[in-house]
């Protein structure tokens, strides 16, 4: 009889035993990125385990740390002696950081700027140029940049949920500044009997070439005679950076008459010019005269005619930027004029 009561209340003292739960773990307090959970030694005898973002039964994870990845809300029970206690929980909130861009290409041209292009994001995410350093900035997010020096340029990725941000994307670029070249001492007008000119190339250690183009960098005059002629400059650096520069000159047949300065007589306004060239003539000069405009490679871009006016517009919006020649002449004229067209 003893010993049957002594059963009924062991029985009774189990059937009333209810293991206690674990606290509610805490989450640590990164706003991007797995948050680590953390729960507290568990009293002797006793295991936590964490049991993911079901409350189960699983008896793998004992660790004091749990890494959540995703958003949810994440189980902590403790087990002791074959029974399982409730669940604690807890809710967690991830930020992922979003994946690093793909390394931006780069623009083959061996010298000038280099255009670096990105990849589209996806959707939610924001590419930004950070310019040499990895940082955070947040106003350059166009599909291109544009490097001008040589350096190490960034790119990073930007999540608006949770304002996150990747590992910075890198490329190496190596800038060469472009060559540009020129020519000096050497006029656009000449007489046939004229002595040789010397040219100056810049930068200097280019070469010269083009009709009446004499060793030393001389241009002759008398060599080609009367005539429209191009004098080409080209230059390369140590770089291999290239240029060139195309320079017109006509000369004319000396008469013996002498050399007459038609700039007193000839106005040519605004210039630069944008899109209307004002031309005004002597009345000395004024008539039937033609006019043409030349490029730099000595190409014909426009031409006509005057008859009897003193004032006359010439529409050149038609026209790229850049430098041009006006000749104007009739049988007592010949004028020349370097002009700029800036639009």
């Amino acid at each position: 009889m003893k010993r049957s009561l002594l059963f009924v209340l062991t029985m009774m003292i189990a059937a009333s035993f209810v293991l206690a739960q674990p606290p509610v773990p805490s989450v640590s307090s990164n706003s991007c990125g797995p948050k680590t959970l953390t729960t507290v030694t568990p009293p002797v005898g006793t295991t936590y385990y964490w049991q993911g973002t079901s409350c189960g039964t699983l008896n793998t994870n004992s660790n004091l740390t749990y890494v959540a990845t995703v958003s949810g809300t994440y189980f902590l029970r403790a087990y002791t002696g074959g029974s399982w206690s409730d669940c604690s929980s807890v809710i967690v909130t991830v930020n992922p950081i979003p994946a690093t861009p793909a390394t931006p290409t780069v623009s083959t041209n061996l010298c000038g700027p280099k255009v670096l292009t990105r990849a589209n994001p996806p959707a939610g995410v924001t590419y930004y140029w950070q310019g040499t350093s990895c940082s955070n900035a947040n106003t350059d997010f166009a599909s291109t940049y544009t490097a001008t020096t040589t350096g190490t340029f960034y790119l990073r990725a930007y999540a608006t949920t949770g304002a996150c941000w990747s590992e910075c994307a890198s490329v190496a670029v190596t800038y060469y500044p472009e060559v540009v070249a020129s020519i000096s001492l050497l006029g656009y007008w000449y007489y046939d009997n004229d002595p040789n000119i010397w040219m100056a190339g810049n930068p200097p250690g280019g070469t010269f070439s083009g009709p009446g183009v004499l060793a030393g960098d001389f241009f002759s005059p008398s060599t080609v005679g009367p005539g429209d002629y191009v004098i080409v400059y080209e230059y390369t650096d140590g770089n291999g950076c290239y240029d060139s520069v195309h320079h017109p000159v006509h000369v004319e047949q000396w008469t013996g008459i002498g050399d007459v300065n038609y700039d007193r007589f000839v106005q040519v306004y605004p210039n630069p010019v944008t899109d209307q060239l004002t031309v005004k003539i002597d009345a000395l000069f004024q008539e039937n005269i033609y006019f043409s405009v030349v490029d730099l490679y000595g190409k014909t871009v426009s031409a006509g005619s005057f008859i009897n006016q003193n004032i006359q517009t010439l529409n050149l919006d038609q026209l790229n930027n850049g430098v041009y020649f006006l000749r104007l002449q009739n049988a007592d004229l010949n004028f020349y004029k370097k002009i700029v067209i800036q639009h």
